[in-house]
């Protein structure tokens, strides 16, 4: 399939999405028939996967779990050989500008219409088989395995109101237009991080006040959000009926991270307080574990109101 006939520039939102699925469609599908890797399950993953893609402002993850990927030669040698044999094969096609290859990710532009980051992560059964396997290895060992996370984040952010996502696109909208051009130093809130912290103030907002009309609900969790953000050192986010001790759900670790702390929902390892700003000229492709300076949003973050749509 030709994309640039299918989706000239004037694309709208629902086009624009529908190529990326596309995209991921082909690509999976490409890897499966040629096999690289072992191929055994390929997700669309961040905010795209999440269903809070900022229109006409996103790119593509997309995130390969493999059984050919043994967790302990990871944790020993990183991802450079599979990732290195999928920058091989990628290279081969014609549809692939390739751009870069990080300890995380392969890096490239799909037939000039998106930029795609490929992840790849060991097969987990479950996300608590994954948990357990995080609770023996030494905490500075862990971030690289929140790759493995990232089909159970989908799974969360799609459980959450459409209403909440739109707000989420709006404070995505808000922080791509106050950090346009990342640079070294700069600290810029991850799409994650900035989601897991507008879905907690929506929480906030509605315990208090109950249902409102849109608008309302918008401008409470916008007040809720600067209250986060600004007393950010009395942080104790986390979500306890996700994580569940043994079973099929998450598992919380025997040294679950201790206030201040913004735990991710789908890995209890992963502090976002702590991980949730990037810290390089890649920005949230960068997939590198980032840092928890809060000073450059806590100075930008009165300026944000959800109640006006941005996003367009």
């Amino acid at each position: 399939m030709d994309f640039r006939k299918c989706h000239p520039p004037h694309s709208n939102e629902l086009l624009t999405h529908k190529a990326a699925r596309e995209a991921t469609d082909e690509l999976a599908t490409l890897l499966k028939d040629q096999q690289p890797i072992t191929i055994s399950e390929v997700i669309r993953a961040g905010s795209l996967g999440h269903g809070t893609a900022v229109p006409g402002d996103f790119d593509l993850d997309m995130v390969i779990y493999s059984r050919d990927l043994d967790p302990h030669k990871v944790l020993e040698q990183g991802y450079d050989y599979w990732l290195e044999k999928l920058e091989k094969f990628l290279k081969r096609s014609s549809d692939v500008q390739f751009k870069n290859r990080t300890p995380h990710s392969v890096q490239f532009r799909y037939k000039e219409l998106i930029d795609v980051d490929m992840l790849v992560t060991p097969w987990w059964d479950s996300v608590s088989q994954l948990s357990l396997f995080l609770d023996k290895i030494p905490v500075q060992k862990r971030f690289p395995f929140s790759i493995g996370a990232s089909k159970w984040q989908v799974q969360f952010m799609q459980k959450q109101d459409n209403e909440v996502k739109v707000l989420i696109q709006r404070a995505k909208a808000w922080r791509n237009k106050q950090w346009p051009n990342v640079y070294p130093g700069q600290k810029k809130p991850k799409s994650y991080f900035l989601s897991l912290l507008v879905l907690k103030a929506y929480q906030r907002a509605k315990k208090k006040f109950g249902n409102q009309i849109f608008r309302d609900m918008a401008e409470k969790t916008s007040y809720e959000l600067k209250d986060l953000v600004l007393r950010e050192d009395q942080q104790d986010i986390h979500w306890d009926d996700y994580y569940i001790v043994g079973g099929t759900g998450n598992t919380i670790l025997h040294d679950t991270p201790k206030p201040p702390r913004l735990l991710d929902p789908a890995n209890p390892a992963n502090n976002l307080f702590d991980t949730g700003f990037t810290t390089t000229r890649t920005g949230d492709r960068s997939h590198d574990e980032g840092e928890g300076n809060w000073a450059e949003i806590k100075k930008k973050i009165e300026t944000i109101d959800l109640t006006v749509d941005i996003t367009a």
